[in-house]
Protein backbone atom coordinates (compact mmCIF):
# COMPACT_ATOMS: atom_id res chain seq x y z
CA UNK A 1 0.00 0.00 0.00
CA UNK A 2 2.77 2.22 0.96
CA UNK A 3 4.69 2.06 -2.29
CA UNK A 4 1.85 2.54 -4.42
CA UNK A 5 0.73 5.86 -1.97
CA UNK A 6 3.95 7.56 -1.30
CA UNK A 7 4.48 8.72 -5.10
CA UNK A 8 1.06 10.44 -5.12
CA UNK A 9 2.19 11.96 -1.44
CA UNK A 10 5.31 12.83 -2.40
CA UNK A 11 4.48 14.49 -5.78
CA UNK A 12 1.41 16.50 -3.92
CA UNK A 13 4.44 17.36 -0.72
CA UNK A 14 1.69 15.95 1.34
CA UNK A 15 0.14 13.25 3.47
CA UNK A 16 -0.04 10.79 6.37
CA UNK A 17 1.27 7.12 6.49
CA UNK A 18 0.12 5.06 9.69
CA UNK A 19 1.71 2.10 10.93
CA UNK A 20 -0.10 -0.41 12.87
CA UNK A 21 2.11 -2.20 14.93
CA UNK A 22 2.01 -3.67 18.54
CA UNK A 23 3.85 -3.05 22.12
CA UNK A 24 4.83 -5.95 21.74
CA UNK A 25 7.17 -4.73 19.57
CA UNK A 26 8.73 -2.80 21.84
CA UNK A 27 9.87 -5.92 24.06
CA UNK A 28 9.55 -9.71 22.96
CA UNK A 29 6.59 -11.60 24.47
CA UNK A 30 6.94 -14.97 26.06
CA UNK A 31 5.50 -17.53 23.67
CA UNK A 32 4.81 -15.05 21.01
CA UNK A 33 8.48 -14.45 19.69
CA UNK A 34 6.97 -14.22 15.91
CA UNK A 35 4.84 -11.73 16.39
CA UNK A 36 6.71 -9.51 18.55
CA UNK A 37 9.55 -9.60 15.95
CA UNK A 38 7.12 -8.83 13.13
CA UNK A 39 5.70 -5.87 15.30
CA UNK A 40 9.47 -4.80 15.54
CA UNK A 41 10.16 -4.86 12.31
CA UNK A 42 7.16 -2.76 11.77
CA UNK A 43 8.37 -0.36 14.26
CA UNK A 44 11.76 0.21 12.46
CA UNK A 45 10.58 0.46 8.74
CA UNK A 46 8.25 3.22 10.39
CA UNK A 47 11.37 4.91 11.85
CA UNK A 48 13.47 4.73 8.53
CA UNK A 49 10.48 5.78 6.26
CA UNK A 50 10.06 8.73 8.73
CA UNK A 51 12.70 10.09 8.19
CA UNK A 52 13.20 9.11 4.04
CA UNK A 53 9.87 10.73 3.74
CA UNK A 54 9.84 14.59 5.96
CA UNK A 55 11.68 15.85 2.77
CA UNK A 56 8.42 15.59 1.26
CA UNK A 57 6.64 16.75 3.93
CA UNK A 58 5.01 13.52 4.34
CA UNK A 59 3.86 12.52 7.96
CA UNK A 60 4.49 9.27 9.52
CA UNK A 61 3.78 7.72 12.40
CA UNK A 62 3.28 4.53 14.51
CA UNK A 63 0.24 3.31 16.61
CA UNK A 64 1.43 0.57 18.72
CA UNK A 65 -1.56 -0.79 21.00
CA UNK A 66 -1.48 -2.82 23.74
CA UNK A 67 -4.30 -5.68 23.86
CA UNK A 68 -7.15 -5.27 22.36
CA UNK A 69 -10.55 -6.60 22.99
CA UNK A 70 -12.14 -8.74 21.92
CA UNK A 71 -9.09 -10.70 21.94
CA UNK A 72 -8.36 -13.19 19.09
CA UNK A 73 -6.85 -16.55 18.87
CA UNK A 74 -3.33 -16.40 20.17
CA UNK A 75 -0.23 -17.34 18.30
CA UNK A 76 1.31 -20.28 19.09
CA UNK A 77 4.48 -22.57 17.77
CA UNK A 78 5.23 -26.10 17.91
CA UNK A 79 5.24 -28.17 20.98
CA UNK A 80 3.48 -25.22 23.04
CA UNK A 81 0.10 -27.34 23.32
CA UNK A 82 2.60 -29.94 25.44
CA UNK A 83 4.32 -27.13 27.12
CA UNK A 84 2.51 -26.66 30.60
CA UNK A 85 4.29 -22.94 30.98
CA UNK A 86 3.09 -22.03 26.90
CA UNK A 87 -0.40 -22.83 27.91
CA UNK A 88 -0.49 -21.36 31.26
CA UNK A 89 0.78 -18.17 29.51
CA UNK A 90 -1.68 -18.22 26.49
CA UNK A 91 -4.75 -18.18 29.01
CA UNK A 92 -3.44 -15.43 30.85
CA UNK A 93 -3.09 -13.92 27.06
CA UNK A 94 -6.81 -14.71 26.26
CA UNK A 95 -8.13 -13.38 29.49
CA UNK A 96 -6.30 -9.86 29.12
CA UNK A 97 -6.86 -9.58 25.07
CA UNK A 98 -10.82 -10.36 25.80
CA UNK A 99 -10.73 -7.57 28.65
CA UNK A 100 -8.32 -4.99 26.09
CA UNK A 101 -8.50 -1.70 25.39
CA UNK A 102 -11.80 -1.04 23.19
CA UNK A 103 -10.21 -1.39 19.02
CA UNK A 104 -12.25 2.50 18.86
CA UNK A 105 -9.47 3.85 20.64
CA UNK A 106 -7.30 2.51 17.88
CA UNK A 107 -9.43 4.18 15.32
CA UNK A 108 -9.57 7.45 17.11
CA UNK A 109 -5.85 7.79 17.61
CA UNK A 110 -5.60 7.40 13.79
CA UNK A 111 -8.23 10.60 13.29
CA UNK A 112 -6.42 12.50 16.11
CA UNK A 113 -2.76 11.54 13.63
CA UNK A 114 -4.72 12.59 10.09
CA UNK A 115 -6.17 16.25 11.84
CA UNK A 116 -2.85 16.93 12.96
CA UNK A 117 -0.42 19.22 11.37
CA UNK A 118 2.61 17.60 12.94
CA UNK A 119 1.73 14.64 14.25
CA UNK A 120 4.06 12.55 17.09
CA UNK A 121 5.65 9.53 16.01
CA UNK A 122 4.45 7.32 18.11
CA UNK A 123 1.24 7.17 19.50
CA UNK A 124 0.39 4.40 22.71
CA UNK A 125 -2.90 3.23 22.69
CA UNK A 126 -4.46 1.48 26.48
CA UNK A 127 -2.80 1.48 29.77
CA UNK A 128 -0.98 -2.24 29.36
CA UNK A 129 0.91 0.20 26.56
CA UNK A 130 1.91 2.35 28.75
CA UNK A 131 2.81 0.72 31.61
CA UNK A 132 5.49 -1.42 29.24
CA UNK A 133 6.17 2.11 27.48
CA UNK A 134 7.22 2.96 31.60
CA UNK A 135 9.15 -0.10 32.50
CA UNK A 136 11.41 0.82 30.14
CA UNK A 137 12.00 3.97 30.95
CA UNK A 138 12.45 3.23 34.34
CA UNK A 139 13.86 -0.03 34.53
CA UNK A 140 16.51 -2.48 33.09
CA UNK A 141 15.55 -4.43 30.18
CA UNK A 142 16.37 -7.65 32.15
CA UNK A 143 14.02 -6.03 35.07
CA UNK A 144 11.42 -5.62 32.51
CA UNK A 145 11.93 -8.99 31.01
CA UNK A 146 11.79 -10.60 34.39
CA UNK A 147 8.23 -8.69 35.37
CA UNK A 148 7.01 -10.35 31.96
CA UNK A 149 8.32 -13.73 32.77
CA UNK A 150 6.59 -12.89 36.30
CA UNK A 151 3.56 -11.89 34.82
CA UNK A 152 3.16 -14.43 32.48
CA UNK A 153 3.86 -17.40 35.11
CA UNK A 154 7.31 -18.54 33.13
CA UNK A 155 9.44 -20.73 35.61
CA UNK A 156 12.56 -18.68 35.70
CA UNK A 157 14.62 -22.06 36.37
Amino acid sequence: MISEAAPIMISQKHGHIINIGSIAGRIGVPFHGIYSASKAAIETYTESLRMEMHRHGVHVSLIEPGDLRPGGDTISGPGIESDLAAKKAMEIMKKEEANGTDPVKVAQTVERILKSSNPAPRHLVGLDAWLVWACERVFSRAMCEWFLMDHYKVPKQ
